[in-house]
Order: structure tokens, then sequence, then C-alpha cells
């Protein structure tokens, strides 16, 4: 009889242990990288770059574009979690020269109410240099994907700072 249940037990782990067999912890984040992979990610220089929650702005070529304004309003939360205005870190001052000050997202075919369709252009390049980002997407699905990419691109370091991965 307890033969059986350790059996049973064996039999129910098994399988657990065979699908992790040589693969990260599903609940652990990944280190540096974006999700979902982008069809192409090209990382370029080795410099590293600070972003300063309390002054970096999300800006828009399509002003007054409802989706965008929304999504740049969420990803401003969503890119600095726990950040509260009242809280502003010290060691910012030292790393004015390396630090990106702003995002700015453009869309080339315009802006569109609709919702997304099959065949819609998700296609967007985002380009850093040392103080500014810049977004080019061709629909504004693309910009909201490239939204979703820029936010798993910074991080909080050891040192309270929010770095960008070089990209």
């Amino acid at each position: 009889m307890i033969l059986r249940i350790f059996f049973g037990i064996f039999l129910l782990i098994s399988p657990t242990f065979s699908w992790f067999y040589g693969r990260p912890d599903p609940g652990l984040m990944t280190q540096g990288g974006v999700w979902p992979l982008p069809w192409n990610i090209n990382y370029s220089n080795n410099i590293s770059l600070s972003i300063d929650p309390s002054t970096f702005q999300f800006n828009s070529w399509q002003s007054g574009c409802e989706i965008i304004d929304k999504a740049l309003q969420r990803y401003k939360k969503l890119s600095f979690p726990g950040y509260k205005n009242s809280t502003k870190s010290q060691s910012y001052a030292s790393s004015k020269a390396n630090s990106i000050v702003s995002l700015t997202v453009t869309v080339k075919r315009g802006c569109t109410t609709d919702y997304p369709q099959f065949g819609d252009d998700e296609s967007y390049t985002i380009q850093a240099t040392s103080s500014i980002g810049i977004i080019v997407a061709n629909e504004v699905w693309g910009a909201i994907r490239a939204l979703e990419t820029f936010s798993h691109l910074i991080y909080k370091d050891s040192n309270g700072q929010v770095s960008r991965k070089n990209i």
C-alpha cells in the first residue's frame, strides 16, 4: 500500500522534473532580456545609460492620439515600478552626462481608432543616444509593442539608479 502511494507520487512528480530539466524556473524574471523576443534585436555599444524617473519624459509626435496618449501614461508607471514622485535618487547628479531624459514616439501612418486587425504592421525601431530615446513605428500597434520592449530594457541597479540595457 505504501509502495503504491510512493509510486503514485513519483509518477506525478517525474514529468515536472523533466519539463524543467535544463531550463530556468518559469517564475524567475529574465535578466536583460525582452519578452516577447523581437524579430530582430541588435545590441550596440557597451555604454550603460541612467534614467531619472523624476525628470524622464514620454513624448509623442501624435498628440491627441488617444491610444498613444493612454499608453504613454501606462508605461510611465510600468517602466518605473514602485517609484514615487517624492523619492529622488542622489546618484543621478553624478551621471547627467550619460542620462536619457526623454523617449519620443513617432508613428509614420498616423493615429487610428480601430482595434488591432490581423495583418497590422507591428514593426518598430528603438534607438537610444546619450540623452534621448526614439521609437519609430509604422502603425500605432507597433508603437505599443515598442513601449513594452522599452519597459523591459530599463531596470533599477544595485545603486538605486534606473538604467537602460545596452541596445
